[in-house]
């Protein structure tokens, strides 16, 4: 009899701390789809940091190899080098482990994850992971035969009386990619959120948002300098996301070293920050005293770290690199942005920013919506966040709103 009793017992604990487990502890779960006619691929993770990524190089396999293959034929078509020559001799080159392990180990895992569930070299996901410090290797060592297209356009404005915090961008990319674009909502064990805008096989791949109300946005800067070392772009994108307060993810951006020169517009409920990094600097820009908004379109406003190669560049046209800075933001797309916004602004609301990101002038430099543009994205950083993306142009392709 008390034998009995003391088995029913355990029986109903263990049954109790399962339940409980189960509560707190969300299973593995995947689930992949099509949205906006084949121009967004859509992938809901759940799960450890190794189980989603194996989940997600098992649903994407085919896709992540694919762009490995169209990541190799441009360099060999744009760059007139062997592809895995420069590849193994960029993987000489960085030593960006130590770094990924120190400030986001669950990326590591999480890459290690989807190496495993693609069945595919982790050498060949760990470097696809790297994309953009590859490419600034590149284009520091070895002189394009073409421009590389990535204009991208960023602005976000701190909370009003009228309207929440927002920010967004319109990210212009190679077309090659534009097949590949992929939405990424993952649940973690703790139950956090966030969606983040990537491509096959990359665990940050560009603008995300989390269930707290803290965004990213990211533009390339590359007149700034680069390191072998430091947290590479796509552990800097989510490691932000995973901080749960805008105080902690802008001191995770502030403290880290940086691979790359990279523009982070990061977003909180109150206000935003438009921090522009180099492998030794990172300095905010405002474009005025007691501005509430800010803005970057690939030039540094106010990040002097120059590379050799900007200075090369403004020596062989005896000019300062400050004086070269100061004339790519006179040319491009800031002139379109300062008229929209501007001292004299009162009015912030959505659809005047999502203007701002539909412009054309008929191929002008000045340009923010183009034929690269691969997905344009607003985050409405409310109590309620959200994010409204459209996958294609903006002018011609319709926003779809995403929410918690």
């Amino acid at each position: 009899m008390n034998t009995n009793k003391t088995f029913r017992l355990v029986l109903i604990l263990l049954l109790v701390i399962i339940s409980f487990q189960c509560r707190n502890h969300p299973k593995q779960l995947s689930k992949k789809t099509a949205l906006a006619n084949g121009k967004l691929t859509f992938v809901e993770l759940s799960g450890t940091p190794y189980g989603q990524g194996f989940k997600h190089g098992e649903l994407l396999s085919n896709r992540i190899q694919e762009l490995i293959e169209a990541i190799k034929t441009d360099t060999e078509d744009n760059y007139k080098v062997d592809a895995d020559s420069i590849i193994q001799a960029f993987m000489a080159y960085q030593n960006f482990e130590s770094s990924i392990k120190k400030f986001t180990p669950n990326l590591w895992d999480e890459i290690r994850g989807v190496a495993d569930g693609s069945n595919i070299a982790f050498n060949d996901i760990y470097w696809l992971n790297l994309y953009e410090e590859y490419s600034k290797y590149l284009d520091n060592n070895i002189i394009p035969a073409t421009d590389a297209g990535q204009h991208c356009t960023s602005f976000g404005v701190d909370k009003t009386d009228a309207n929440p915090s927002m920010a967004g961008q319109n990210m212009d990319i190679s077309e090659y990619w534009h097949p590949f674009l992929t939405l990424f909502k993952t649940t973690d064990q703790d139950r956090s959120q966030l969606y983040h805008i990537s491509y096959p096989g990359i665990v940050g791949g560009g603008p995300g948002i989390n269930k707290d109300g803290i965004s990213i946005n990211v533009n390339c800067l590359d007149m700034l300098k680069c390191d072998s070392i430091g947290l590479p772009y796509a552990c800097v994108v989510r490691g932000a996301l995973q901080k749960k307060t805008y105080k902690e993810a802008l001191n995770f951006i502030e403290t880290i070293p940086h691979a790359t020169g990279h523009n982070y517009l990061l977003g909180g409920k109150e206000k935003v920050a438009n921090l522009e990094c180099s492998s030794s600097q990172v300095k905010e820009f405002r474009p005025f005293n007691g501005a509430t908004f800010t803005y970057n379109a690939n030039v540094p406003h106010v990040n002097n770290d120059f590379t050799n190669r900007a200075i090369d560049y403004a020596n062989r046209y005896n000019v300062t690199p400050d004086s070269l800075r100061r004339w790519l933001i006179s040319r491009k797309r800031t002139p379109v942005i300062k008229t929209t916004f501007n001292e004299s602004t009162e009015d912030f609301d959505k659809e005047r920013i999502i203007n701002l990101f539909r412009y054309k002038e008929e191929g002008g430099s000045g340009d923010i919506c183009k034929p690269n543009t691969n997905v344009s994205v607003l985050f409405i950083l409310s109590d309620e966040p959200k994010m409204l993306i459209a996958p294609d142009e903006p002018d011609t392709e319709p926003y779809i709103e995403f929410g918690f």
